[in-house]
């Protein structure tokens, strides 16, 4: 009969489509047909009964549907309610307590008592303050910005920045380590020698690395000597031959004379810098100036010194390189990445330090030759800092929390989030969710945020527009807080 299809098409109208023209057209459309049937006379009993319960069932539909548009308000009215997470908090206990029927109460309820993460998140903008930069330009900064991070975690022991501001804390020992000891680096020996200055100590002192000399023969053969070389010229028949003391070659702490008879002759008539010498030397220098500018770059500097030095034997730039490489994962940190692990698996492999290398007239051997291949395939210095930057800016960003954009994450087929003001032209898009969980849950803090949570990168901002991943908010509820860091 007719009311049967009405009655079908009146359930053929989705919850939820209140406020699409296509929704309320088609329940005009029912409710203007049920009006004229209505109207019938001669309608027998039957058919009475059916126009009656059809009619409860549209007053039914139309009054969800009021309610679903009431919602539907309520919902954009969240955008002016997103200045913070508290005030956004407070927004959505008021939508359920309103619509306590509605499919996003549960999430709603959820995302209302995770705010607590958020407030302490936005907490941490206020205690930093007037503090400044928070990349350090002095020890002293270093020490004040650590004091800063140890207070605000006391005091919100389960904020979501927790994780972030640990990695920025090591950050900043590391800085002052690297550039003079202070309160932030964590040594208690008084020392204000630099990590790189500690690290390398050692290899400066080895005098095959600073001191090493040569002396050369015009058939270009070259003697390795340190110190003095008890040098000797021999007038025999009006022609001058030369003895000195040269390093064995296979024995570095012993010395062999070295005899250069006519038609030989000497080229250096006294000894020179060894090549890799003059680059300890100025290594051994450079460590003592680093400063903020270079404290976590100069080791990716000098390994491409070292790479592109030609004129140094291949083993001890692999000694060279294993030296600095070390060091630079020690003071650049988890910002570095792997970057240099292949090399450093690669070298430790092949133990430079353990090759032969004082004979200059030796033959490149198989190990000389799987060294120079290593430093051949060690990324290049500039995609090195690249991600260096790139990986430093994110824990900068979180440590930093400037916020750009408050909003409120909302799921309608897509993941969306509604902002009160305009999305900046780019940024970060983060959400709090709680530590080890699969998703967010119910704060029970006895005080700020005492349940631990933790932030998440939930997409980007490209030219205004929001990217968000969804495998990223699998486990997040609908309105949850987002918050657009630069």
């Amino acid at each position: 009969t007719e009311v049967a299809a009405l009655s079908l098409r009146l359930d053929d109208i989705a919850p939820g489509t209140a406020v699409t023209p296509a929704g309320r057209a088609d329940l005009a459309t029912v409710t203007d047909r049920l009006e004229t049937l209505r109207g019938w006379t001669f309608l027998g009993e039957d058919a009475k009964a059916a126009v009656a319960t059809l009619g409860t069932k549209l007053a039914a539909r139309q009054q969800a549907f009021v309610v679903e548009r009431n919602a539907a308000g309520a919902i954009e009215a969240l955008r002016s309610e997103t200045g913070s997470a508290g005030e956004l908090g407070r927004a959505l206990t008021a939508f359920v307590k309103r619509f306590p029927n509605d499919p996003r109460a549960a999430d709603f309820t959820q995302a209302a008592a995770n705010m607590a993460w958020g407030e302490a998140a936005e907490a941490w903008r206020r205690a930093w303050g007037s503090t400044g930069a928070v990349e350090p330009t002095t020890v002293q900064q270093a020490d004040q910005r650590a004091a800063v991070v140890a207070d605000y975690l006391t005091a919100y022991p389960g904020s979501p920045l927790k994780a972030g501001l640990t990695a920025y804390t090591d950050y900043l020992k590391r800085f002052s380590a690297a550039v003079g000891g202070g309160a932030a680096s964590g040594s208690t020996s008084g020392s204000t020698s630099g990590t790189w200055e500690s690290a390398l100590a050692d290899f400066f002192a080895n005098p095959l690395m600073s001191q090493l000399q040569y002396m050369e023969r015009s058939d270009g053969r070259r003697f390795y000597v340190l110190g003095d070389i008890k040098r000797q010229d021999l007038n025999i028949h009006d022609q001058i031959t030369v003895i000195f003391q040269a390093i064995d070659p296979k024995n570095a702490a012993k010395t062999v004379p070295v005899l250069v008879d006519p038609p030989l002759k000497l080229v250096t008539e006294t000894p020179a810098d060894a090549p890799h010498t003059k680059l300890v030397k100025a290594f051994a220098t450079e460590v003592k100036r680093i400063d903020a500018s270079d404290w976590d770059t100069w080791g990716i500097d000098a390994a491409e010194r070292v790479r592109d030095a030609d004129g140094i034997d291949p083993v001890v730039r692999g000694v060279l390189l294993q030296r600095l490489l070390k060091a630079e994962v020690v003071v650049a940190g988890p910002e570095l990445g792997d970057a240099y692990g292949p090399t450093l698996a690669a070298l430790a492999r092949q133990q430079p330090a353990e090759v032969p290398w004082l004979d200059s007239a030796a033959e490149p051997d198989d190990a000389k030759k799987a060294i120079l291949a290593i430093i051949a395939a060690m990324p290049a210095g500039d995609q090195v800092k690249a991600t260096l930057a790139r990986r430093k800016g994110d824990m900068l960003r979180v440590a930093t929390f400037e916020v750009v954009g408050t909003g409120v994450l909302l799921k309608d087929g897509d993941w969306t989030v509604v902002c009160k003001a305009a999305l900046p032209a780019n940024g970060v898009i983060y959400t709090v969710a709680a530590a080890g969980a699969s998703g967010n849950r119910a704060v029970s803090a006895t005080g700020p945020a005492a349940t631990p949570g933790i932030l998440i990168r939930v997409g980007t901002v490209t030219d205004g527009k929001a990217l968000l991943d969804a495998g990223a908010l699998g486990g997040v509820v609908q309105g949850s807080v987002a918050y657009v860091l630069q």
